[in-house]
């Protein structure tokens, strides 16, 4: 969580509590495919926090590639 909490930095996200954290992110619903060469995360189309969503995944990633749509 304190991982997640710092890959928030800069977004609508930064301040909130560790149980939105958990709500906004982790318990989102998403369409994940992995192949040998990408991970591709498909979000729901209402997804109100896409954007930090997205951001905070690629700052976890660790040299990932990661493709939204």
């Amino acid at each position: 969580m304190l991982e997640l909490r710092a890959s928030a930095q800069g977004t609508r996200l930064a301040i909130a509590q560790v149980s939105r954290l958990r709500e906004t992110v982790i318990k989102m619903a998403a369409k994940v495919s992995v192949s040998v060469r990408r991970t591709l995360v498909e979000l729901a189309a209402h997804c109100p926090f896409s954007e930090e969503i997205v951001l905070m995944a690629q700052r976890l990633s660790s040299g990932q590639q990661l493709i939204f749509s």
